[in-house]
């Protein structure tokens, strides 16, 4: 998939070593494997790099870089099919592809899908599994008071021994945040260059920045579609709370590359990042009800409360609900009835006591 707008962002070689602290003089397999160590993703940008100066690729270069085209223009397809039917807005991914010099292959791993609500969302799912052999479907509930669901639909790679599974995120909200004073932000900006830069300072609330999040940002400052935006970046960050994590990634960018018009940015993001940590600092946890269960508590604390597949849905539903029961909650679902659980293990008792409780679930 392409967009409008072509950046005008230097994206070669020396950047990504620099980016991945090896010499810019040192072999090509060095640059691949110390990208490789960063990230699985990683080594199709440096061998499109490779390709597009001329290299000659051997026949395991070659195969996957054509795997990682094709898993681009799968998920190109699952995206044609959601903007068929649905008005969900995909975060980054494609977005940010389409507007890579030509001949480089943005990493690819998974997709995130924001849509605007339960209704959609399943419409969501119809669409994703229209276009994509999916073969699992993972649930969780997040936010509180205001409660969010996160679908993830996976399935089998081309070459399962060497790479991920496909994936497919669909979320009501935009932004999860983190367990501290970030939390769950519902509404996304309306500008997508925007949306694009505070998803990727977002990404810092689950690791630090490396190497694709510094050409990310690197390409979105050289289109100019970014400088006609660029006044408004400011108070969006301070709005969606991420002013912190935005200047973070445009210093990071700036000591790699041209940041291009995010460059100018850097002054007014420091008072705004500087107003952000002094409302973090000021901030006070929310407390769980006196007597609540565990899915409460795991979600005023900010953690995700996930599903353990108890059976397929026995018949239509076009909405979810949840039924709690002394110990424990099931949460009703189009595409399945899950225990909730906010721990990594399930004991036998609590599974078998999960499915004697599925009546409740019955002719919902």
């Amino acid at each position: 998939m392409t967009t409008a707008g072509i950046t005008t962002a230097r994206i070669d070689l020396p950047l990504c070593a620099r980016a991945l602290g090896v010499d810019e003089d040192e072999a090509p397999d060095v640059l691949v494997h110390a990208a490789r160590r960063r990230g699985w993703t990683l080594p199709m940008l440096l061998l499109s790099l490779y390709e597009r100066d001329g290299h000659v690729l051997g026949s395991g270069a070659l195969d996957e870089l054509r795997r990682a085209r094709r898993r681009r223009d799968n998920y190109d397809r699952v995206v044609a099919a959601l903007e068929a039917t649905t008005s969900a807005r995909i975060l980054k991914g494609p977005s940010l592809a389409g507007h890579y010099p030509p001949g480089l292959l943005r990493p690819v791993g998974d997709l995130d899908v924001v849509v605007s609500g339960e209704d959609e969302l399943w419409r969501a799912v119809d669409a994703v599994k229209d276009a994509a052999p999916v073969a699992d479907v993972h649930v969780s509930l997040y936010g509180h008071p205001e409660r969010h669901v996160l679908l993830q639909l996976t399935w089998p790679a081309e070459d399962p021994l060497l790479d991920r599974h496909y994936s497919v995120e669909l979320s009501t909200a935009a932004f999860a945040g983190g367990t501290g004073p970030v939390r769950v932000r519902a509404e996304l900006p309306a500008d997508p260059v925007v949306t694009d830069l505070l998803a990727l300072a977002e990404e810092r609330f689950q690791r630090p920045y490396g190497l694709k999040d510094a050409v990310d940002t690197a390409v979105l400052g050289g289109l100019s579609a970014c400088a006609a935006v660029a006044g408004d970046l400011v108070a969006a960050a301070e709005h969606w709370l991420v002013a912190p994590e935005l200047l973070e990634l445009v210093e990071f960018t700036a000591a790699l590359t041209d940041p291009g018009c995010l460059g100018d940015l850097a002054a007014p993001l420091r008072a705004a990042a500087e107003r952000e940590r002094a409302r973090r600092d000021a901030w006070t946890p929310p407390s769980a009800p006196a007597g609540a269960d565990a899915m409460t508590r795991a979600l005023t604390d900010a953690r995700p409360v996930g599903g353990l597949l108890l059976r397929e849905p026995p018949a239509s539903r076009a909405s979810s609900l949840v039924r709690a029961y002394p110990g424990g909650a099931l949460l009703a679902t189009p595409v399945g009835d899950y225990l909730l659980v906010d721990q990594q293990l399930v004991t036998q008792e609590q599974y078998d006591e999960a499915v004697r409780r599925l009546p409740l679930l019955d002719g919902e």
